[in-house]
């Protein structure tokens, strides 16, 4: 349960019928040609990440012709940009406001009134466009360090924009980061220097796998839509991964390794259940399966997002962080396989859900120094 504080003339924009509740949200304001209006929203579907009313921008741009397959119509244009930089446009009928066009274009995303053409969206057509939009937020490095697995040790100049759900990763193992971070609503700017290194665990010190949750430690053990621990078939397979186990670390490095071998890397932005049961997903399916898995026996996991070096560029990424004992987090990796050797090519920028804000900044990326794993600095 969630209890946000409102005031009264805030919109509901429901997930589930995002097309819609637009369409009658920018139909009932009645802008002239030119004209602006600040609106407040609420997306239920994140209230639980992101605790507060969102505001967006709506402009009347005027009448312009609009192409919907291969008729034209006549209609009114808006634009609506948000507190990130997300921008939309919606097309309306001038008579009775039906939406006629819906673009996204960060997102690649088109939405057109039928024309009596059928059309269909099939999974290869997902698979691109989820492929442009992780290609767009890609930064260039200009610089090879080989693999990544065998950074151990990065600094790096950073300008980059990112939308944060429960802030800045405060005790990010191995990390830090010198600079500016602007704040705004729901975007955070940062202008600074990161240094990041290797981190080694061997499991010692590690509570045994009994050992019940500190009262800080007792949120990241809860069941939530994102970790749903109470699945019988994700607990069944962290059950037999973890056999064996006697320590927090050995069920949850099981479990991870066991995410790396049996879930196949391919982008599908789905959840955890999704990705136990076709058997692949990205990062993100991968690191929500994986603390899924780690709280259903009872272990603390939680969610962590930012860069990873792959190839000479630096791309949004996802890996998850194991509570060992109250206070001490350990980063792992289910879709690199970085399993108590966590590389320094990992740059945290926010716990929780999170994702990089392309249009609301600068993405900008200036290795200045780096190190692998046996080998002594390159400037």
């Amino acid at each position: 349960p969630t209890t946000l504080e409102t005031q009264g003339d805030e919109y509901l924009l429901d997930n589930n019928f995002l097309v819609d509740h637009y369409s009658v949200m920018v139909a009932s304001l009645n802008l002239a040609d030119g004209e602006k209006q600040v609106v407040r929203f609420i997306v239920p579907q994140i209230v639980s990440r992101v605790n507060k009313v969102l505001t967006t921008t709506v402009t009347r741009v005027g009448a312009e012709m609009v192409k919907l397959g291969n008729t034209e119509r006549k209609a009114l244009k808006y634009v609506s940009q948000d507190d990130s930089g997300m921008k939309m446009e919606l097309w309306l009928d001038p008579e009775d406001r039906t939406l006629l066009r819906w673009t996204v274009p960060a997102q690649q995303s088109d939405v057109v009134l039928s024309t009596g053409e059928r059309a269909e969206t099939k999974p290869a057509d997902m698979d691109r466009l989820l492929s442009k939009f992780v290609e767009k937020s890609y930064i260039p490095s200009y610089l090879e360090m080989g693999r990544l697995q065998d950074v151990a040790d990065l600094k790096m100049r950073i300008k980059v924009c990112v939308l944060v759900g429960e802030g800045l990763p405060k005790d990010a193992p191995k990390q830090v980061f010198e600079g500016k971070a602007d704040e705004r609503s729901l975007v955070t700017c940062l202008d600074g220097v990161i240094r990041t290194g290797m981190t080694v665990y061997d499991g010692k010190g590690s509570l045994p796998l009994t050992a019940k949750a500190s009262k800080d430690e007792e949120i990241f053990i809860k069941k939530t839509m994102d970790f749903p621990s109470d699945n019988p078939e994700i607990g069944k397979a962290a059950t037999e991964a973890a056999q064996g186990a006697t320590t927090r670390w050995e069920a949850a490095a099981a479990s991870a390794r066991w995410v790396h071998d049996h879930i196949k890397y391919e982008l599908t932005g789905a959840g955890a259940i999704n990705a136990l049961n076709q058997r692949r997903g990205d990062c993100g399916p991968q690191s929500l399966l994986s603390i899924a898995m780690i709280r259903s026996l009872g272990i603390p996991a939680r969610l962590v997002g930012g860069l990873l070096y792959v190839g000479g560029k630096f791309g949004q990424h996802n890996w998850i962080e194991v509570g060992v004992r109250p206070g001490e987090w350990i980063p792992v990796d289910p879709t690199t396989g970085e399993v108590g050797r966590f590389s320094a090519s990992h740059v945290a920028l926010w716990s929780g859900a999170g994702a990089l804000a392309p249009d609301a900044g600068p993405m900008e990326i200036d290795v200045l120094a780096f190190s692998r794993a046996g080998a002594g600095f390159t400037k």
